[in-house]
């Protein structure tokens, strides 16, 4: 796959994952981009947690799944997850904390 098609791919892919994320639709992951989704899925469930809320995808980790599970990937297709993964981690970061609910915050709600 050349350059303008996997970049194709990544856009119809970051796109679906926003939808996933914003409005819970179910993601329509084109069949090219089926073993990328799941390599994202896989390391998305797993990333580290740091002090400042969720941490990108290592890209050894992203390495890693792909000698596990004996994909081949290149640098465009570690480029493409890693667009996932920045699409899914500014959601993230834009999505409301909770705070912790205090005694006074429990006496205003009852």
């Amino acid at each position: 796959m050349t350059a303008a098609p996997l970049a194709r791919l990544s856009r119809i892919m970051c796109e679906a994952l926003e939808r996933h994320l914003t409005e819970g639709a179910r993601p329509r992951v084109p069949d090219a981009g089926a073993i990328f989704w799941g390599c994202f899925a896989d390391l998305s469930s797993l990333r580290p947690i740091g002090a400042s809320g969720p941490d990108p995808i290592p890209l050894a980790d992203v390495l890693a799944w792909g000698e596990l599970h004996k994909v081949p990937l290149e640098a465009r297709h570690v480029a493409l997850i890693r667009d996932l993964d920045r699409v899914w981690l500014q959601n993230a970061r834009a999505a409301p904390v909770a705070k912790p609910l205090t005694p006074e915050g429990f006496d205003a709600l009852f």
